[in-house]
Formats: C-alpha cells, sequence, structure tokens
C-alpha cells in the first residue's frame, strides 16, 4: 500500500502546499498582528481540507492513466479514494467557510475538486495542459489562504503595511507558477523520446527540444531577475537580501547555469531535482524573509 501511495501522490508538492499555507498564516498574517477570520483551529481545518483535495486529485489522476504499476489499488478503489477524499475536502473547506461567513469559497472548494477531474480526464496524451494546470494549482495556494483569510478592519497605516507585504504575495505567486512550470517543462524533456514516441503533444514535441529549452532559460533569467527586483524592493533590510541571495538568486543561478549545459536524459534527471530543492528553498525561506523585513515595512 505504502509503496503504491509513493507513486500516486506527489509528496513534495503536497508538503509545499501545506507549509505555504502554514507560512503565510503565521509569518505574514499572524507575524504583522492583522485582525484576521482563521484561527488556529481554523487554519488547521483549512490544511486538512486542501491536503484531501489535492490527494484526491492525484488518485482521480492516477485513475485516468493507463500505467499500471500498482500492486496495491485497483481501478475502482482509486475511484472510491477520489470520492471519499474530494467529499471530505469539500466538507472541511465548507464547514470553515461558514465557520469565517466567508461562504463563496463553498463554490472554489467544489470547483476545485470538480477541476481535477477535468484535468484528470483531459491530461492523455500530454499537452501543454499538463505544464500549465498544476503549476497553477501550486502556486494558487498563496491565494487561497491570502483571500480567505485576509485582514478586517484595518486602519490606514494597516492597509499601508498590507499593500506593502501584498507585493511579496504576488512575488511568491509569480515565481511559484512559473518554478512549476520550468520543473515541468524540464520533466518533459528528459522523457522527450517516450513522448515523442506516444504523439504527445509537449512544450518538447510541438516546439522542438532547442526551442522548448530557450524558452523556459528566458523564464528562469525572468524569475532570477524578479528576485532581484524583490532585493531592491527590501534593500533597507540587509539581512532580508542576505537571506534572498543565498536561498534564492544563488540556487537560481546555478539552476539556470545547469539547465544550459543539459543535453541528456541523466543530465534532465539531476536538473529537477536540483529545481525541487530550490522550490522548497523558496518555500522554507518565507518565515525568515518575514521576520527580517519588519524593519523595511513597520
Amino acid at each position: 500500500m505504502l509503496k503504491d501511495l509513493r507513486k500516486i501522490i506527489a509528496w513534495q508538492d503536497l508538503i509545499s502546499i501545506i507549509l505555504i499555507l502554514f507560512f503565510i498564516k503565521i509569518s505574514f498574517l499572524e507575524s504583522f498582528a492583522f485582525e484576521t477570520s482563521l484561527t488556529y483551529y481554523g487554519l488547521f481545518i483549512l490544511i486538512i481540507a486542501c491536503t484531501f483535495i489535492v490527494s484526491a486529485g492525484s488518485f482521480i489522476n492516477y485513475y485516468y492513466k493507463k500505467v499500471k504499476d500498482l500492486t496495491f489499488f485497483s481501478k475502482k478503489q482509486l475511484l472510491y479514494a477520489y470520492f471519499i477524499l474530494a467529499s471530505a475536502g469539500v466538507l472541511l473547506g465548507s464547514y470553515i467557510s461558514l465557520n469565517i461567513d466567508k461562504p463563496f469559497f463553498i463554490l472554489v472548494f467544489f470547483f476545485a475538486t470538480v477541476s481535477t477531474v477535468w484535468f484528470a480526464k483531459n491530461s492523455y496524451p500530454k499537452t501543454i495542459l499538463n505544464n500549465i494546470f498544476p503549476s497553477f494549482i501550486k502556486s494558487s495556494s498563496f491565494i487561497l489562504i491570502w483571500w480567505m483569510d485576509s485582514p478586517i478592519s484595518l486602519n490606514m497605516v494597516q492597509w499601508e503595511i498590507f499593500l506593502k507585504i501584498e507585493v511579496l504575495i504576488i512575488y511568491f505567486i509569480a515565481i511559484s507558477f512559473i518554478g512549476n512550470f520550468i520543473r515541468s517543462v524540464i520533466i518533459d524533456l528528459k522523457n522527450f523520446k517516450f513522448n515523442r514516441k506516444k504523439n504527445e503533444e509537449t512544450l518538447p514535441v510541438v516546439f522542438g527540444e532547442k526551442a522548448a529549452k530557450k524558452i523556459i532559460i528566458v523564464m528562469a533569467y525572468s524569475v532570477t531577475f524578479l528576485t532581484l527586483a524583490l532585493i531592491l524592493y527590501l534593500r533597507k533590510s540587509i539581512f532580508s537580501a542576505l537571506v534572498i541571495f543565498i536561498f534564492m538568486i544563488v540556487p537560481q543561478t546555478l539552476c539556470i547555469r545547469k539547465l544550459i549545459k543539459s543535453k541528456t536524459e541523466k543530465d534532465y534527471s539531476k536538473l529537477i531535482k536540483g529545481l525541487s530543492i530550490i522550490l522548497l528553498l523558496g518555500v522554507l525561506a518565507i518565515p525568515l524573509i518575514s521576520y527580517f523585513i519588519k524593519d523595511v515595512i513597520l
């Protein structure tokens, strides 16, 4: 069973989403003493609801996957697991939405479960949708917690602080989407021969290996430029700039250098692992950045 679960669920992505929800709440909303809707209990319920919905998406995706490499779960059990997890996720999401008097988010949780089915049905054969949709889902965790737990009863000073922090949140959303998109295209570059043989319409198959690689190199440079812009924005805080430089600029630069040199499947495999570490470092840097920027924002 555990062997199958390791194949079905993208554990790193799931852990990243959980950490994002927790860090944004603690590091930016609680740390700056905003009055918000979600209590710690509410945050816990929200994290469980998101965990169930994301896991449900993994199960339904594997249900429609043509690969038959599971030893414990049958096709029917995958479908049952989806319905149980999706239903539990929507119920918990609905409960917490009503609890904080924001019933609109019930539709958000419902849409999330329905969209995972739609994506799973349309993800084989692979297209560029396989790069865009998962990248959006991973980056949307920033949007969810920021909107769902947005501060209430702000005075003018608090509004100014909130808007400054919002710039940081927009940055995290942007690099999360671009970083995950780049990672997914690198996976397609690694599997280029297999995807071409299966007539799948991935970015490298449609535009060619070199063109696809150039596209993500440009995107990688854009992430680095955005990060440099963030350092300039927080230039008054030396420690914040240092954290961003160590956790983001250095790994991003090394990643771009490795991407330019990568040619073989082995090269791309190493790059995928490296990029996964970089994305995780970006998430782990959130509380450190929050701690050091108070002198700049307050």
